[in-house]
């Protein structure tokens, strides 16, 4: 079972950044999946860093994209990147100090899939006229 199901309605018009957010959401359902099952406190912690570091690769190949097409909103996407990074941060630590990490996957769960889904549709939308015409796909 899964939390979010991709639709193309996500899709930002560059093959390798759908790739990279069907990744992100995959990571959430594989959360939200051990959470189901009752395992969110064994298997949390592994989760929460695959979630991190995936993010932070993702947003660095989103940036090289943009620079290279010399996108006009890199330095907004930036910001955008660097406080969801330091959210996912906080919630790691949230992690150590909470002792029921089922609560605290169900708050990542709600976080990261509201955040994602306000950014591709928000902000990442707003790069795929600009970033088909300036960037061979990849």
């Amino acid at each position: 079972m899964s939390l979010f199901s991709w639709s193309d309605e996500y899709s930002v018009g560059v093959s390798s950044m759908d790739e990279h957010h069907k990744q992100l959401f995959n990571i959430i359902n594989k959360l939200y999946n051990v959470m189901k099952a009752g395992k969110a406190k064994q298997a949390i912690i592994p989760i929460m860093e695959e979630l991190i570091d995936y993010t932070k690769y993702h947003f660095q190949e989103e940036e090289i994209l943009m620079e290279k097409a010399k996108y006009y909103g890199l330095h907004f996407q930036k910001q955008e990147h660097m406080k969801f990074i330091f959210q996912l941060q906080a919630l790691q630590q949230e992690i150590k100090t909470e002792h029921n990490n089922t609560v605290v996957a169900i708050k990542i769960s709600s976080v990261v899939v509201n955040w994602l889904l306000e950014h591709i549709i928000k902000v990442d939308k707003r790069y795929e006229d600009y970033l088909k015409t300036n960037v061979t796909q990849s």
